[in-house]
């Protein structure tokens, strides 16, 4: 699991899932009703495939 509270950098080459992963972990601390942010460093975020 990820440490709450914290800033976690997730890292990889590029097409290797890093976006999906992260909104899946996004979408589940949501479900939980947490609250979660996606700072896209490598501007590569679809809005559209985020929902």
């Amino acid at each position: 699991g990820y440490p709450r509270g914290r800033i976690i950098e997730i890292f990889g080459s590029e097409s290797s899932g890093k976006n999906t992963l992260t909104l899946q972990a996004i979408a589940e601390v949501q479900k939980e009703g947490g609250i979660a942010a996606f700072i896209d460093a490598e501007h590569a975020l679809d809005p559209v495939y985020a929902k």
